[in-house]
């Protein structure tokens, strides 16, 4: 599915259909909709993808919240450069070997 098809078009106008209506005001909800939504879409183009898009996901949303609880600036720093490195090693590492 690519943005200029009618598929993607179908596609968003259900999402976006979902989001602003049937669960409107219900923001948990709505972030875990548009979540799901990107991974779907995401699959459309390689479904053997969405394991590694589901794990960098899962590794960012817990540095982030190791970010949050660190409790003083020094550690928050480390952990900051550690996704940082993380997630360019994770960009070059497809980018230069063959993917």
């Amino acid at each position: 599915m690519v943005f200029h098809s009618l598929s993607f078009l179908v596609f968003i106008i259900i999402v976006f259909a979902l989001y602003y209506f049937a669960f409107n005001e219900k923001v948990r909800v709505q972030n875990y909709l548009l979540l799901v939504s990107g991974y779907v879409f995401y699959g459309f183009a390689d479904y053997r993808m969405v394991l590694l898009l589901f794990a960098a996901t899962t590794l960012f949303y817990f540095l982030g919240n190791a970010i949050k609880n660190a409790g003083n600036e020094k550690k928050s720093r480390w952990i900051t450069y550690s996704g940082v490195i993380a997630g360019i090693a994770l960009l070059f590492y497809f980018k230069y070997f063959g993917f």
